[in-house]
């Protein structure tokens, strides 16, 4: 009979039950499985911890990518192997589940530590084919009496010890102590370190099934740069290296903020960076970052606990929340920075204040209390932790506000047009939930929609298109809209977003896309998965597409994230020649296309387009509504902070310059 009870020795509940301590090992989208680089975070984070407490300044990883070994080696004191000849120290690190040196607040004297669950190393040890750790560290006799330096190195596999040997030792007598990691030998600089070589098990869990470690057990190094990147910014003294890229951010997480707000319209002045200590209850917590207002929709709050990146925040992230919260509504009422009674009283909310807001901060927590829920550390849950961040900052931040008068001035009148944003935005998305065909009175200011008539988003395509003259596109009524654009619309950057609210074409814009505006915008509700920019190749219509896109950036933020929004590219020139009684059309989509040209172009008539409305309708269905016969561009902006550079650049005063831009953008030709 079945034992029913079963016992896992040393690792091999890990690697068993691998998603209990280090996430999913399955992979999706084919990228490293969520399990894969919980592993090399927590070998990163090994290194991290020393850094944090004082001890080296130079991590360095690198990725073979043919063996898909990883190495990593720091300049850390070097994992302590045990006394004497014994090796039970790195053992028990390395196949004790829950043995550490990170659980008391003794051996790590500085508050942020992140290795505090004695998971770490045994679960890369676990779940690998190869494992095997490298240190130079201190060497102490078997009753404890420092001697010198000790380097050694050990193989595991799994529970069993593969090898084990000292390689070198260094007695006291013949080193000279140049700080606590570097040590003088004789000509040579000996530093201590810890160096971690691993290779992902690509096998099977055990002999007795087929299933596998790692549904792809490839390490990607494209997938490792945010983390590493990220650690450079928490650690400013130190250097961290992955293969051929490094990264050094000497002022931390303001460098972080800055390179966030590089291309944003910020509140000049409104730079706030903190660094201070609290003790709760006998605890002592630290709480630093940087933070900055600016004058965007967007916004971007970036959480950190001991080293780790907290995705879905926390207690301290509440914490955050509520003591900036607290100090902005105390400075609004005693200054009466509004006449609104209602607000005077009843204050502002978070979501009014966070709006424009770009902050990183970072709450170190002692060892002993520290507390993530699930070993892949993505949500704080140290309850102190809210009362240590909510108090630093609610002190820092009504300083500040009362050192700064004339900005904290700028940044309240923001966040009063924030919240009359916001009700406009709420009334806007309900205006919009009301859209329900082109007779809706919600969309009487543009009574020339032309709806389609398929329910299905993921075929709909709309075109926006310049003026009544462009609307008769002889579309395909089943799957394709068109909502004719009055002219130039509002320029919203730089534009109060509830101006931008009031104006009626983008109101109309919000109706007809269904799905909210601003920050109640939900793209994944968006009813046309095709939104088709469709203006005239002159002047104008590239103001007018340069317009939208700021736009759709600026008010329907994912939609061109997600692959929505399109461009179409329109010929520029028709050559019309008669040839053996027929008509022969040549179409150049641009000037260099036309004068790079070998055809002799003196034999044709040469017209220049100036819109759609000059195209006969057979040249329309052919370059703008056949799919199979036109041409569009998918705009793709990689992430918010180019997306945010875009912006500047199409609404600055360089034309040349926004033109390189545009045609430079990363697009799919359909």
């Amino acid at each position: 009979m079945k034992k029913r009870i079963e016992v896992y020795d040393g690792v091999i509940g890990i690697r068993e039950k691998p998603g209990m301590y280090v996430g999913s090992t399955e992979s999706e989208d084919g990228k490293m499985p969520k399990a894969l680089i919980q592993l090399i975070r927590e070998i990163l984070a090994n290194s991290t911890d020393e850094a944090i407490d004082g001890y080296g300044n130079l991590i360095e990883a690198t990725l073979d990518e043919e063996k898909n070994l990883f190495i990593l080696k720091d300049n850390g004191r070097g994992m302590p192997k045990g006394l004497g000849d014994d090796f039970s120290e790195v053992i028990d690190s390395c196949t004790k589940p829950h043995a550490s040196g990170k659980f008391s607040d003794a051996n790590y004297k500085n508050k942020g530590v992140t290795g505090t669950h004695g998971i770490g190393l045994k679960a890369v040890n676990a779940l690998s084919k190869f494992f095997k750790l490298k240190a130079i560290s201190k060497w102490y006799d078997k009753k404890g009496k420092f001697k010198g330096l000790e380097e050694y190195e050990i193989e595991f596999h799994i529970n069993d010890v593969l090898n084990k040997k000292i390689l070198n030792r260094y007695d006291i007598n013949d080193l000279e102590e140049i700080n606590s990691t570097s040590y003088k030998f004789e000509k040579e600089i000996i530093k201590t370190g810890t160096e971690v070589y691993f290779i992902p098990d690509d096998g099977f869990v055990n002999s007795n099934e087929d299933r596998k470690v790692f549904s792809d057990s490839k390490i990607k190094i494209d997938e490792l740069k945010d983390l590493f990147k990220t650690s450079a910014y928490l650690t400013p003294s130190v250097t961290l290296k992955l293969n051929d890229e490094m990264w050094h951010y000497e002022n931390g997480l303001r460098d972080f903020v800055n390179n966030q707000i590089e291309e944003l319209s910020v509140i000049e002045g409104s730079d706030i960076d903190f660094d201070s200590d609290i003790d709760i209850l006998g605890k002592s917590f630290n709480v630093s970052g940087s933070l900055t207002f600016t004058n965007e929709i967007t916004e971007k709050i970036v959480s950190f606990a001991n080293g780790v990146k907290t995705i879905h925040g926390g207690t301290h992230l509440k914490g955050f929340l509520s003591g900036i919260t607290k100090a902005i509504n105390e400075y609004l009422k005693d200054k009466k920075l509004t006449k609104d009674a209602s607000v005077l009283k009843n204050g502002v909310s978070a979501n009014h204040i966070t709006q424009g807001l770009y902050v990183a901060f970072h709450t170190k927590i002692p060892g002993s209390i520290l507390l993530f829920e699930g070993q892949t550390k993505e949500t704080l849950g140290t309850k102190d932790a809210k009362t240590a961040t909510e108090e630093v900052i609610y002190r820092e931040m009504i300083k500040w506000l009362y050192d700064n008068p004339k900005v904290s001035a700028k940044i309240i009148e923001n966040i009063l047009e924030s919240k009359k944003y916001a009700d406009l935005e709420e009334k806007n998305k309900k205006a919009s939930k009301k859209v329900k065909d082109t007779k809706s009175k919600t969309l009487g200011i543009s009574a020339k929609f032309q709806n389609c008539s398929s329910k299905k988003a993921s075929e709909k395509e709309i075109f926006l298109v310049e003026g009544d003259s462009a609307s008769n596109i002889g579309r395909n009524a089943k799957f394709q809209a068109v909502l004719p654009l009055k002219g130039k619309i509002l320029n919203t950057y730089g534009t109060h977003l509830s101006s931008a609210l009031a104006n009626e074409e983008i109101s109309t814009i919000a109706s007809v896309l269904g799905a909210g505006i601003g920050k109640a915008f939900e793209v994944d509700k968006v009813k046309f998965h095709k939104v088709i920019i469709a203006t005239d190749a002159d002047a104008d219509g590239f103001h007018i597409r340069t317009l939208l896109i700021t736009l759709f950036q600026k008010l329907f933020p994912g939609l061109i994230e997600k692959g929505h929004v399109y461009v179409t590219i329109p010929p520029l020139y028709v050559a019309t020649a008669i040839k053996k009684g027929k008509v022969e059309k040549l179409f150049f989509y641009s000037e260099s296309e036309k004068n790079k040209s070998k055809v002799d172009l003196s034999k044709y008539s040469l017209q220049r387009f100036k819109g759609l409305g000059e195209m006969n309708p057979s040249e329309v269905k052919e370059f703008l509504v056949a799919p199979e016969t036109r041409k569009i561009k998918k705009l793709v902006i990689e992430d918010v902070a180019s997306a945010n550079k875009a912006l500047k650049i199409t609404m600055g005063n360089d034309v040349a310059l926004r033109k390189a831009w545009i045609d430079s953008l990363e697009m799919d030709i359909y």
